[in-house]
């Protein structure tokens, strides 16, 4: 089994394209491929299938998700989707599943065909005759064309049928379903959204759909509505683990920890070696300032996963708030190294080395990365940086304003708000700092980044007050107990200065 295993991951690493969406379409594969080998094709069809769509490019998704249907009873279908491997028709794979979806389709050694009698004929009208009783069979549903086109990646083919039907079917909610499927297909997440949208107003009320809808809203950064339809998902399918995962990820992303933990635990709870869930708790211990804690336990989990991507990623941000540079480039190149194709991994490591002042080498690195992917925020937002630490503010400012242009990020509005406040522009910075906040889910790290920089207006009572916010929202971290510090230091020194004020003896 583990060599099968070894031999997918080639087969994948090796045969696919790049694509925009890899950290969800090789999270859904990963469990496809996990259910598959357990025998349970039914989960392991619903998320292969989910990531062929994703990539159709990724012909190995849909190869294993058209054997998981055919082991399911469903040859017939299966067969279908034949056309759309032949990239791989010389494989051994390939004509493993052939032989397969042939197999029951030839008579067997001792059966014989049956002798054409007349009784065998008497029997045919009275077929005949048994068939005018039995009720008709309902009309096909011109839609369930379009499905079809859809998942056989013709979408043009699709939304031809699709428009046609929406002339005299205006308000239909399956419909909209479709063409939300199709802008999801084509990476149009806010067109997809808001078709998603027209569809559940009609009627339409199932977990593909809800689960799609809080991945389009997901990456047009709608969180709230996000949320609500990853709940929707949840509530109909409580045991769908990616979608839990999903929820308890996005929780903490909005600074939400007491929900995340549950759900981590909840996860936890069912299989205690499930590293996401493992991951998240040490995530969220980093995003409270507990630096040590969550260093402690992201290192046992490497420990025993040593070849975790996702794992070393965590390790090098926590490295990294901690000015342990070297280490955290050794974490951040480790990350990259088991996960090659994510563009995220490959920019953090050139970050790492602009936090370290590696400059030159960093902006080399990206600017190889732009050339390939000219509108990566994550590249820009970096390069930004490294321009910034060079003392090339005109062009730094330039290149953030860019990359915000394309997608908002709190990076890239902390920066632009640190520009701000460089030019005295306090106004303008209050506004970006603002928006960081948000971005960054109202996080701890978030408020108090905000509170420090009030102090610049020169508004003690705005001051403080954003620094209790800190306290209120987050009682007992690491970011209250500097923000209880720093305001207790500013009602001291206020305090100072009225006696030196008025002249009044204590």
């Amino acid at each position: 089994m583990k060599t099968k295993t070894l031999l997918f991951l080639f087969l994948f690493t090796h045969l696919t394209l790049y694509s925009a969406d890899f950290v969800l379409e090789r999270n859904l594969l990963d469990k496809g491929m996990a259910y598959f080998y357990q025998k349970n094709y039914k989960a392991a069809a619903d998320y292969l299938g989910q990531a062929a769509d994703l990539n159709p490019n990724n012909v190995w998704s849909r190869y294993y998700y058209v054997y998981a249907i055919a082991l399911l009873g469903k040859k017939q279908e299966a067969s279908k989707w034949l056309p759309k491997l032949s990239s791989i028709s010389k494989t051994t794979h390939y004509k493993q599943l052939v032989a397969f979806l042939n197999s029951d389709n030839a008579p067997k050694k001792n059966e014989t065909k049956p002798k054409e009698t007349k009784v065998a004929k008497k029997d045919t009208k009275v077929e005949k005759k048994e068939s005018k009783v039995q009720p008709q069979i309902k009309k096909k549903d011109i839609l369930d064309d379009a499905e079809y086109y859809i998942d056989s990646g013709d979408n043009k083919k699709a939304l031809s049928i699709i428009n046609d039907y929406m002339k005299n079917n205006p308000a239909n909610g399956k419909a909209y379903k479709m063409l939300a499927m199709l802008d999801f297909s084509n990476r149009d997440y806010q067109s997809s959204a808001e078709k998603f949208e027209k569809a559940f107003q009609k009627g339409i009320n199932d977990f593909d759909s809800y689960f799609m809808a809080a991945q389009s809203n997901l990456d047009i950064q709608n969180y709230d509505a996000a949320l609500v339809y990853y709940e929707k998902a949840s509530q109909i399918n409580s045991k769908d683990l990616f979608v839990k995962i999903s929820l308890a990820d996005l929780y903490c992303d909005r600074s939400n920890y007491s929900n995340s933990t549950r759900l981590y635990k909840e996860i936890l709870k069912d299989d205690s070696n499930n590293i996401d869930a493992q991951i998240g708790l040490a995530k969220i211990e980093f995003k409270k300032g507990y630096i040590e804690e969550s260093l402690t336990q992201i290192t046992d989990i490497i420990e025993k996963n040593q070849d975790n991507a996702k794992a070393h990623y965590l390790k090098s941000q926590i490295l990294l708030e901690n000015k342990d540079y070297d280490n955290a480039l050794k974490e951040a190149e480790a990350a990259y190294s088991f996960n090659p194709t994510s563009i995220e991994y490959r920019v953090f490591c050139s970050l790492v080395k602009v936090r370290n002042f590696k400059v030159k080498e960093a902006v080399e690195d990206l600017q190889k990365v732009l050339n390939n992917f000219p509108d990566n925020t994550y590249a820009l937002t970096a390069l930004g940086e490294a321009q910034l630490t060079e003392g090339e503010m005109e062009e730094g400012k330039a290149t953030l304003l860019k990359s915000e242009s394309i997608k908002k990020m709190p990076q890239t509005a902390l920066l632009l708000a640190l520009i701000e406040c460089n030019e005295k522009n306090y106004d303008k910075a209050d506004s970006l700092y603002k928006e960081y906040c948000s971005l960054a889910g109202n996080s701890p790290e978030a408020l108090l980044e905000y509170a420090n920089f009030t102090e610049l207006k020169n508004n003690k009572e705005e001051c403080l007050k954003s620094y209790y916010a800190v306290l209120e929202k987050f009682p007992g971290t690491p970011f209250a107990d500097k923000a209880e510090k720093r305001a207790n230091e500013i009602r001291k020194s206020e305090a100072q200065q009225s006696k030196e004020k008025y002249g009044i003896n204590y």
